[in-house]
């Protein structure tokens, strides 16, 4: 089975968008509520341990729908349902 979430085009898109809004790693992530580690460790796509809830938090603190933010990440699969 293909992944379906490139985790790594969401840190990239979270690190644009950070960086166009003049944050710092350590900014965002106490608006977001998170350790800057785990941020950065997002932002670099070196963290696969992380709750949906924690992208919600970064999403809502750079003012950004959490649905813009996943849509970033979600691959075309081929017109393929996603598995349950």
């Amino acid at each position: 089975m293909r992944d379906l979430i490139d985790i790594a085009k969401i840190g990239v898109e979270i690190q644009s968008r950070r960086k166009k809004q003049g944050l710092t790693i350590e900014g965002l992530a106490l608006e977001a509520e998170i350790a800057p580690l785990t941020l950065s460790h997002i932002e670099h796509g070196r963290s696969p341990a992380f709750a949906l809830r924690q992208l919600c938090r970064i999403a809502f603190a750079l003012g950004m729908p959490s649905q813009e933010l996943f849509a970033v990440g979600v691959e075309q699969n081929g017109g393929e349902k996603c598995p349950k």
